[in-house]
Formats: structure tokens, sequence, C-alpha cells
């Protein structure tokens, strides 16, 4: 008598074929995941490196922009001492030139004193002291256009320089232009009363060239009449 095999059980079966394939999904998502955490590590690595090496790229820039400024900085200082220098150059230039000049005026050497006084003037073109002295050297050599001009000049740069209304004075009344003579001599006791003496007595040329006028600069300029009230 033959005994028919055993059927296996169905149920246990398919529990085992479960079982195995419930364990090959977890080692297959162990296997995704492992993988997948490794480059999200990796990615993030990454940005922090990019990141750190941007912040050195700004800190670079940045240093760099600070030194260029410095050196623009650096060059613009420079510069100004240049600057500095050549001004002072020139400004030694120009009082070696005025001393040479008054030298030449006291040696009567009134057209190279002229001459020495433009040399002292490329400096200051606009020193009403300066060109009082030149439009005064220019008197003494005769050349009295010259003069009235040169000291007008010196008066347009410093309206208040009371010797320069005086020497104006002066080159008028050498000019025979009394009345121009006595307003700008009535201007300069006006800004410097303490010329009055050497107005009238101790500066010898003036007394001499402005005689005609003393006597009316002596006395207190006339008022304009004032024209009776209407009624």
């Amino acid at each position: 008598m033959t005994v028919a095999p055993e059927m296996p059980d169905l149920d246990a079966t398919l529990e085992r074929i479960a079982r195995r394939r419930r364990a090959v999904g977890r080692r297959l998502t162990l296997l995704t995941f492992v993988p997948a955490l490794f480059f999200v590590a990796l990615a993030l690595w990454a940005s922090a490196q990019a990141t750190q090496a941007m912040a050195s790229a700004r800190a670079a820039t940045l240093q760099r922009a600070r030194a260029e400024s410095s050196l623009v900085a650096l060059r613009a200082a420079n510069a100004r001492l240049g600057a500095t220098r050549d001004s002072l150059a020139q400004l030694r230039a120009s009082l070696e030139a005025a001393r040479a000049a008054i030298n030449l005026f006291h040696a009567a050497q009134y057209d190279a004193a002229v001459r020495a006084y433009d040399e002292a003037l490329r400096t200051d073109p606009s020193n009403a002291y300066l060109l009082n002295l030149k439009g005064y050297a220019q008197f003494r050599a005769g050349r009295l256009d010259e003069a009235a001009a040169t000291i007008r000049r010196g008066l347009s740069a410093d309206s208040t320089y009371g010797y320069g209304y005086f020497d104006l004075a002066r080159v008028a009344c050498a000019q025979g232009r009394m009345e121009p003579a006595l307003a700008a001599a009535r201007e300069a006791l006006r800004r410097r009363p303490d010329l009055r003496s050497a107005m009238l007595s101790t500066d010898r040329e003036f007394t001499r060239l402005c005689a005609p006028i003393l006597g009316r600069l002596s006395a207190p300029a006339a008022r304009a009449p004032v024209a009776p009230a209407r009624r």
C-alpha cells in the first residue's frame, strides 16, 4: 500500500514568504538610506565649505578695497605734500624777489625794481602791498599812467589799504589832476587818520607835489548842501 506524500501547510509557506519579503525590504531600505544619508552629509559639508569660501572671498575683497582706499589716500597726501612744497618754494622765490626789488628801489634802479616786483607778484598777483610798492616804483621811474593803474589794481584787491589811496593821490598830483588827488587823499585819511602828519608836513615829496590841495586837505571835507524839506 502506497502512502501519499504529505502536502505542505499553505499558510505556513505564505507566512515564510512574507517574512522573507519583509527582510529583503528592510535590507533594500537600509541599502538605499545609507547612501542617501552619505550624500546628504556630503551636500551639507560642501555647502559649509562654499559658505566659508564665500566669506573668505568677501573678507579678501573688503581687505583689498581697504588697501586700495589707503593707497589712494596715501597718493593724495603725497600730492598735497608735493603741492605744499611747490607752494613753499614759490613763496620763498617771491620773498626773495620782493627783497631784491626793495633793494633795487633804494638804489634808485626803479625799472629793475618794477621787474623784480613782477617776479614777486607771480605767486600772489592780487597782493595789494606788493602792487602798491610796484606802483610807487613805476611812479619814481616816471611811468605815471602805469603807476596809477597798478595802484588801482592793488585797491581793487584790498579797498581798505590806506597807503594805496595815499600813493594814488601822490600820482594824481604829479599828473596835475588835483581833484582826483584830493579825493584819494581824503579817502586815505578816512582809512588811516595817522597819515595826516605825513601828508601835511613830513612826506616832503607829497607836500611838494600836492601843495595846491594841502589847504583844502587840512580842513574838514565840505558837506553837500542839505535840500530844504518840502512842506
